[in-house]
């Protein structure tokens, strides 16, 4: 990610969301790249995971952001 490739890092993800697939973490960062990536319906999709995941409380701002960036994602897929 910061070599600045974006993609490689997403498939890198995938493969530690497949060897660790409860691993909240994991999803809230390929989240974030997929989101930087335009791919907005595998962000959300990845966001559901790590809030579904996530032993955080709601208040905390990990959280606070992934809800964000769904509304950002929601936003970005409607139909203009």
């Amino acid at each position: 990610m910061k070599l600045g490739r974006k993609a490689e890092a997403a498939a890198h993800l995938d493969q530690v969301v497949l060897l660790t697939p409860d691993d909240a973490d994991a999803y809230s960062r390929r989240a974030q790249l997929l989101f930087e990536l335009g791919r907005f319906e595998e962000a959300r999709a990845n966001l559901d995971d790590f809030l579904r995941l996530s032993g955080l409380d709601f208040d905390h701002p990990d959280v606070q952001r992934a809800y964000q960036m769904q509304a950002d994602c929601d936003r970005r897929l409607r139909p203009q």
